[in-house]
């Protein structure tokens, strides 16, 4: 038996939860992370215009079959703190976080939460024996960093 077919058996005889949830879909997995700024410098039309861009792309995630069905999404957000505002999720799950501006750009720190993520996301598909593409990480900002530039070297590192 397949892990594929014995994590769906599992999963709808609900004995065990597994951290990544079974697809009908036999592609590989693509993990994504979004990087998002809402740093005081976004305020206004720049924080409005990306809550708006990344509704459609959550619209344009479920009307797409195929993406929905193998892509994976989180989403870090910086302004004053870094967070993971949306652990991963199947695309076709996805819902967008509704963003504030505030605060100061810690993108490089960012950037390292990401990494971090797709990092741990890998090795849990090659535990699972999961075939996946090369991850994508997007940043979306409309400048740079502004608290400690050091993170930037950190972020290399890890790629």
């Amino acid at each position: 038996m397949s892990i594929r077919s014995l994590a769906a058996s599992v999963v709808s005889k609900a004995l065990v939860p597994l951290p990544i949830p079974p697809t009908a879909s036999p592609d590989p997995r693509v993990p994504c992370v979004i990087v998002l700024d809402k740093s005081g410098s976004m305020a206004g039309d720049k924080i409005d215009q990306l809550n708006a861009a990344m509704g459609a792309f959550g619209g344009f995630l479920k009307a797409d079959k195929r993406t929905a069905a193998n892509a994976e999404l989180a989403v870090v957000t910086v302004g004053d703190t870094v967070e993971v505002a949306v652990e991963f999720t199947p695309a076709g799950d996805f819902q967008p976080p509704v963003l504030a501006a505030h605060g100061h750009t810690p993108l490089g720190a960012g950037c390292v939460t990401a990494l971090q993520l797709l990092n741990e996301r890998l090795a849990l598909y090659r535990k699972m024996e999961l075939e996946h593409h090369t991850p994508w990480l997007t940043v979306l900002t409309d400048g740079g960093e502004n608290v400690d530039h050091g993170q930037f070297a950190t972020a290399g590192n890890l790629i």
